[in-house]
């Protein structure tokens, strides 16, 4: 009887601490997305040098790319330059990837498809349990959902690296580097060079 108790007191004792550690995190993650978007909304254009790895578990595939992002209010583009020349294009409503090498350009709609650095952790973040290490060099997060896992490190606010994870154990991983925000950007960096030859496949009609 004395034990079963001293396992009630234990339980009175702790579940308390327990509820404030959840809150206290909660507040964090709060307090972290917050400052993240006072710094990004801030940006009205935004360039950086970006690593794109991707991993197929069930084929042990990987495929790294590498390029320039470039965004403003209403576009955003890649740019890859390795390991071919690529560029993808998102719009509000529509996705433009085109391949020189293949002369073909696929447009389809946009089902939501977020790729700026803090839409890729935003979009999961309210559906998702927090846990948010903070260090001197800035924040390691890791997001719990249903579907996968992101991982992600930021610094000064801003992300760095993200990792998305599916159950299936495949991931898509982004880092981007020597970010420039608010600069002029190079002229007519959203247009594509499309000419009559390019074979348009268009799967918005």
């Amino acid at each position: 009887m004395a034990t079963l108790k001293s396992k009630l007191l234990l339980i009175i004792f702790i579940l308390p601490l327990l509820l404030m550690a959840v809150e206290e995190n909660e507040e964090k993650a709060a307090d972290l997305m917050r400052e993240m978007m006072n710094n990004y909304d801030r940006i009205e254009t935004f360039q950086a040098d970006f690593t794109q790895k991707n991993s197929w578990a069930a084929m042990d595939k990987k495929i790294e790319s590498s390029g320039k992002m470039y965004y403003d209010s209403e576009n955003l583009i890649l740019k890859y330059s390795k390991p071919n020349a690529q560029e993808m294009k998102i719009t509000k409503d529509k996705i433009y990837i085109f391949d020189p090498g293949m002369n073909k350009l696929m447009i389809s709609k946009n089902t939501n498809i977020q790729l700026k650095p803090v839409e890729l952790l935003r979009q999961y973040w309210d559906i998702s349990t927090i846990y948010i290490t903070e260090s001197d060099e800035g924040f390691l997060v890791k997001l719990e959902y249903s579907g996968g896992r992101v991982e992600a490190f930021i610094e000064d606010y801003y992300v760095q690296d993200v990792v998305l994870y599916d159950l299936q154990g495949n991931s898509v991983s982004y880092q981007f580097r020597n970010m420039k925000l608010n600069e002029t950007l190079p002229e007519n960096i959203f247009e594509m060079n499309i000419d009559d030859s390019v074979e348009v496949i268009d799967l918005t009609k």
